[in-house]
């Protein structure tokens, strides 16, 4: 039985394991071959010093430093090609034992590897890439194969990566710092960074590792590993990135989702072409009927999740729990409030079993001080958690927005309609010119979406104005560098102004435009709207809702005693109170 802190680290590997369908092998020394895996002899050699933890100078090591290098007799020859050779029979055979489809490139001298390379890694899940990919044992084509990837992967706006240098040569912390001291910006600029740690780098969404091949002269420990077992060892290694509650639920979310993926298309088979298309024929606004086919694919797909039971599995209790001991343990973790005010482990357990926090009486049965501050138990410092709770924030309110989520086609474009959040562009004011008419610098539409379409005319639009408010607000938006900027929105007819609107010719309904700032919508008047995001469409209606209660609130005087006698605001003892005010009744008879 595993220890307590390590059962959440086996459940990120098991959704691993679950997620993970194709890797890729980009070795010029590969070979198929059904023979065994050779062992290599193993002796116990120090090894030499890495350049992150220099010996220092002794006469014994002076003496026995090696004499410089040589040209290589043909046994060092041999011996290097067998360092360096890899058995492809039987690492892709490991692979599909547990069911993950592998495919090998051999790059040639004559080709251009790197784009090739990066073609064959554009949808794999794992990488293997050797350090040498050509016959003068040099480096560079590696390093830039890693930095194309990469690049590649950062103009999809990021995605989940393991890339495996597996080789014949020792010292991988030394390989590993070389490829970090050339991932310069952008690469890893702010948010983005890689971490060097030993011979793996790391950043939220990527990991970069080094192993040894089975012959690799004078290597040894845990680093040095066999084809038939690396396809186990990635799994570990492609779990540090996915170690996390969300990412892992995530990540069997998505397994769920490729598993099913044939079955999915197969439920919409061409025989039902014929009663999407009646059902076109029916509707006053066949348009329409294009949302309908979105949303059937779309609760299958959700359908397919809740089936595989991904929630129960990666959200429990116990998982929570286990977390609680990983992070602790493993991380040094102390969960404390902002007043310093330290909590149990066992005290966040119950808390994640039973919730509840916020009550007064449980708060007073624990002592603690201010219930308030929840969030901070979970993260290293007030700044970091404000920060994620603002990511977390557009997170769970926007279904999209225009900077770190998934790439947009080449002609997509927004459209203006319920729960476009936009941001006043106002031009430099001349001598002479009258300042704007929008009095704020946040504005979000409220027009509703049957009347955001089939539009032939220039057409008014509603918004509500919302202003920067740290203090007190009710979304949250991307509109800098950091992860969220607050806004207060007005739901209240007061807080409503109205602005026209050409719409496209072709679409028939108000398009951004996409320029070097981002997209733009312009008004007829030639304001400039920057688009920040769309809130979820639920939650759009429901501003919406909240919107037309004040505008249907009814203006009538009510007894304030029976208004208020639905709260706590009223004084219900006195209906057993003995209290006589004299001088209030009756006059007394004489």
């Amino acid at each position: 039985m595993s220890a307590a802190e390590d059962l959440f680290r086996e459940h990120c590997v098991r959704g691993v394991r679950n997620f993970v369908q194709t890797a890729v092998i980009i070795d010029n020394e590969a070979h198929i071959d059904a023979g065994t895996e050779t062992d290599r002899p193993r002796r116990a050699t120090r090894l030499p010093a890495s350049i992150l933890q220099p010996e220092i100078p002794t006469e014994k090591t002076e003496q026995s430093r090696p004499p410089p290098k040589q040209a290589p007799s043909e046994p060092d020859l041999e011996n290097d090609r067998r360092a360096h050779a890899l058995n492809a029979k039987i690492l892709t055979d490991a692979f599909h034992r547990i069911e993950v489809v592998c495919g090998l490139y051999k790059p040639t001298s004559d080709e251009e590897a790197v784009g090739l390379a990066t073609k064959a890694a554009q949808h794999a899940d794992i990488v293997i890439l050797d350090w040498y990919l050509d016959e003068q044992r040099n480096s560079r084509k590696a390093k830039d194969v890693i930095r194309s990837i990469l690049k590649r992967d950062r103009e999809e706006n990021g995605r989940l990566r393991l890339i495996a240098v597996y080789t014949g040569e020792r010292d991988l912390p030394t390989l590993a710092k070389e490829v970090f001291e050339e991932l310069e910006p952008p690469l890893t600029d702010a948010g983005s960074s890689f971490r060097l740690d030993g011979n793996a780098l790391t950043r939220g969404d990527a990991r970069i590792c080094f192993l040894n091949k089975p012959n690799t002269p004078l290597a040894v420990g845990p680093d040095v590993v066999g084809e038939a077992d690396l396809p186990d060892r990635l799994m570990q290694e492609f779990a540090v990135v996915t170690e996390g509650i969300l990412t892992t639920f995530a990540v069997q979310a998505i397994a769920a989702v490729r598993r099913a993926a044939h079955h999915i298309i197969a439920v919409f088979r061409k025989e039902l072409d014929g009663c999407y298309l009646a059902h076109r024929c029916r509707l006053p606004d066949p348009e329409d009927a294009k949302d309908f086919a979105t949303e059937l694919v779309v609760e299958e797909l959700r359908n397919i999740i809740t089936m595989a039971d991904v929630a129960e599995r990666c959200m429990s209790a116990d998982i929570l729990k286990a977390w609680v001991d990983h992070v602790h343990v493993n991380n040094n973790h102390v969960f404390r409030s902002r007043a310093a005010e330290e909590f149990s482990t066992e005290m966040i357990k119950g808390w994640l079993e039973k919730g509840g926090l916020l009550s007064k009486s449980l708060a007073r049965a624990q002592g603690l001080k201010n219930i308030k501050d929840i969030e901070g138990a979970f993260f290293q410092n007030g700044p970091e958690c404000w920060q994620r709770s603002l990511e977390f924030a557009r997170l769970s309110s926007l279904k999209r927005e225009p900077r770190g989520r998934t790439k947009f086609p080449g002609d997509w474009r927004p459209t203006l309609t319920l729960g476009t959040i936009v941001k006043v562009l106002r031009a430099e004011m001349k001598i002479g010119q009258p300042p704007d008419d929008v009095p704020v610098e946040y504005l979000v539409c409220v027009q509703p979406r049957c009347h955001s379409v089939r539009l032939d005319r220039k057409t008014a639009f509603p918004f509500q104005t919302a202003v920067r408010s740290p203090l007190k607000f009710n979304l949250v938006v991307k509109d800098d560098q950091t992860e969220g900027t607050e806004l207060l929105v007005g739901w209240k007819p007061q807080d409503a102004m109205m602005l026209r609107f050409e719409p496209d010719a072709v679409s028939q309904s108000v398009r951004a435009t996409r320029t070097e700032t981002g997209f733009v919508f312009v008004d007829s008047d030639d304001l400039q709207l920057l688009w920040l995001g769309d809130i979820k469409d639920m939650k759009a209606q429901r501003n919406a809702s909240e919107l037309a209660g004040h505008i249907h609130t009814a203006g009538v005087d009510d007894f304030e005693w029976l208004r208020l006698a639905v709260t706590d605001k009223i004084d219900f003892e006195v209906k057993t109170a003995g209290q006589d005010n004299k001088g209030l009744g009756d006059p007394e008879e004489t």
